[in-house]
C-alpha cells in the first residue's frame, strides 16, 4: 500500500515538532529568560569601559581586540543606551550557543534526549548566565569556540575539508573578539594531529583558512605591535594566576570551570570523554577528547 503525500499543512507540522525546531525553542527560551532579566541590574564595569571604547573605535585596545567595542557602539546606534540595547546581543549569542550545542550532539550521533540535555545544560551553566546578560567579549567566546567545535566535528564527520575555510573566518572572527581563541584553537591541531585525523589536515583548504583567520585579525596584531603590545601588560597586571604555583593555578582553573558550567553538569562531561577517548562511535573523533 503506498502512502499518501504529505500535505503542506502536515510538512509544517513536521518542521515545528522537529529536532532542530525543538533546538530553536530552547534558544528562545534562553533568549526571553535574559530579555525578562537583563534590566535589572545596573551597568556592569566592563559594559562603561566597551561602551567608551565605542566611542573611539581603533583596531585595537589594551584589553583587547575591537569586536566587542564595535558591538557596543552599534547596539547604542541602533537602540540607544538602554540597558537591553546595549545586553541585546549578548543575549543573541546567548540563544545561539544553546542551538548549536544541540546541533553538535545531534552531529555526534545524538538523538533528541541527548541534545534536549546538552541544551539545558548550556542554559544552566551558571556561567553563560551572568556572562551572555551583561556585554562583555566573554558574552559571544563561548559561541565562537563553539562554532569552530561545530565545524571541526563535521570535518572530522564528512571529510569535506573545504568547510576548513569557513573555520578560519570565524578563528579570525574569534580573534578580533578575544585572543585566547588561539589556545582552542592550537588545541584542536594538537588533537587532530595525534590521531589519524591528520590526514585531513594537510590540504590547501586548511592553509586557505589559516590565510583568511590570519588576514582577518592582522589589523589588530599590527596595533598591538605598533602600541608595544598594551595588552600583554593589561594581562600581566589583571592576571589571577601569576603569584600562584603551576600545579595550584591548574587545580583553581578546573575547580572554577566546575562552579561556572555547574557541577551537576560534570557527569556530562564524564560521559563526554568517554565517548570521545574510549568508544567505537566516537574514535572518529577522539581528537577533540
Amino acid at each position: 500500500m503506498v502512502s499518501p503525500p504529505s500535505t503542506p499543512q502536515s510538512a509544517k507540522q513536521q518542521w515545528f515538532s522537529n529536532d532542530i525546531a525543538i533546538l530553536c525553542y530552547f534558544g528562545l527560551f534562553k533568549l526571553l529568560l535574559h530579555f525578562s532579566t537583563n534590566q535589572q541590574y545596573g551597568y556592569f564595569g566592563d559594559e562603561l569601559y566597551y561602551m567608551a571604547a565605542g566611542e573611539h573605535l581603533d583596531w585595537g585596545f589594551a584589553e583587547g581586540p575591537p569586536l566587542t567595542p564595535a558591538i557596543a557602539n552599534f547596539s547604542r546606534w541602533m537602540l540607544g543606551d538602554s540597558l537591553f540595547a546595549i545586553r541585546l546581543f549578548p543575549a543573541i549569542a546567548g540563544a545561539c550557543t544553546v542551538i548549536l550545542t544541540g546541533l553538535i550532539a545531534r552531529d555526534l550521533g545524538g538523538g533528541r534526549f541527548a541534545q534536549v540535555i546538552a541544551a539545558i545544560a548550556v542554559i544552566l551553566a551558571p556561567g553563560y548566565l551572568f556572562l551572555q546578560t551583561v556585554l562583555t567579549m566573554n558574552a559571544f567566546e563561548p559561541l565562537l569556540w563553539a562554532l569552530c567545535g561545530y565545524l571541526t566535528i563535521h570535518i572530522l564527520k564528512t571529510e569535506r575539508i573545504s568547510l576548513w575555510s569557513i573555520a578560519g573566518v570565524v578563528a579570525g572572527i574569534g580573534l578580533m573578539n578575544k585572543f585566547s581563541i588561539f589556545f582552542f584553537i592550537v588545541s584542536l591541531v594538537l588533537g587532530i594531529l595525534i590521531t589519524p585525523a591528520r590526514r585531513l589536515l594537510f590540504n590547501r583548504w586548511i592553509i586557505i583558512g589559516s590565510i583568511l583567520a590570519i588576514s582577518i585579525c592582522t589589523p589588530t596584531i599590527l596595533w598591538q605591535i605598533n602600541h608595544h603590545w598594551p595588552f600583554l601588560e593589561h594581562q600581566r597586571e589583571s592576571s589571577l594566576y601569576e603569584k600562584k604555583g603551576l600545579l595550584q593555578s591548574a587545580i583553581d582553573l578546573i575547580l572554577q570551570q566546575i562552579i561556572l558550567t555547574n557541577p551537576g553538569a560534570v557527569p556530562l562531561w564524564g560521559c563526554g570523554l568517554y565517548y570521545y577517548l574510549f568508544t567505537r562511535s566516537g574514535k572518529p573523533y577522539r581528537a577533540l577528547g
